[in-house]
C-alpha cells in the first residue's frame, strides 16, 4: 500500500504541472498532504506475520511450529496441526506474601 501511496503523490505532482491553470494547484497540494499522511500512518501501523501455510517440521527461528513438533516428537503433544483450531490464553498469577 506504502508503494502506491508514493505512485499518487507522483501522480498529483504530475497533474499539478500539466495544468496550465493554477487554480487548482491548491486542492492538488491538499490532496499530496493528505497523501503523504496516510502514507506515515501506513508505516506505523504494525505489520502482522503472513499465517504459515505448511506446517514444517524444519526447527528454525522462522517456523513458529517447529518447537510444537518437538514435542511431538517426545511423545507430550499428540497431534502439532491440530494448534491451528485453538486458541491459547497464557495466565499467569503470582502471590507475594510478606512476612
Amino acid at each position: 500500500m506504502e508503494i502506491e501511496l508514493k505512485e499518487m503523490v507522483t501522480d498529483l505532482e504530475s497533474l499539478k504541472r500539466a495544468l496550465p491553470d493554477t487554480t487548482h494547484h491548491d486542492l492538488i497540494a491538499k490532496l499530496q498532504q493528505r497523501v503523504e499522511h496516510l502514507t506515515i500512518l501506513v508505516k506505523s501501523v504494525p505489520t502482522q506475520r503472513s499465517k504459515v501455510q505448511d506446517m514444517s517440521a524444519e526447527v528454525i527461528d522462522s517456523n513458529p511450529y517447529s518447537r510444537l513438533m518437538a514435542l511431538q516428537r517426545m511423545g507430550i503433544v499428540e497431534n502439532y496441526e491440530r494448534i491451528r483450531e485453538f486458541s491459547v490464553a497464557i495466565v499467569v498469577r503470582i502471590y507475594l506474601s510478606f512476612f
